[in-house]
């Protein structure tokens, strides 16, 4: 069995009870520990494979991965997008924290249109 995100054991227990978040956005924050206001919180541990974790608990949620690309590079992020968007979430969102980047927002999948982006 596949491990679990850092502070998902919490949103996992309440899926697995029939439970859904009442806002149904899941922030996944990739290789740094900041939290996102007022959403559900999971992280991915710097160094960590993004292929280890269990991401099937993100299923029909709305999820936005923040990551930095000072700190981490896209092919990393854009695996990590691959793993969550097998899991099957309502939509996808990847935003890089970094300021200077040229394109900070790629919608992966969206709740109107599917699939945006093929990864």
């Amino acid at each position: 069995m596949k491990k679990l995100p850092a502070n998902a054991r919490d949103l996992v227990a309440a899926r697995r009870s029939g439970l859904i978040p009442a806002s149904r956005q899941v922030s996944v924050t990739l290789d740094y520990s900041a939290g996102f206001i007022n959403w559900e919180s999971v992280a991915v541990p710097l160094g960590s494979a993004v292929t280890q974790f269990e991401w099937s608990f993100l299923r029909d949620l709305w999820v936005l991965i923040r990551w930095d690309s000072r700190i981490t590079g896209e092919s990393r992020a854009i695996d990590l997008a691959s793993c969550i968007l097998a899991a099957n979430p309502s939509a996808l969102v990847l935003l890089d924290l970094n300021p200077f980047t040229k394109t900070p927002m790629r919608f992966i999948k969206s709740t109107m249109r599917g699939i945006e982006e093929a990864l």
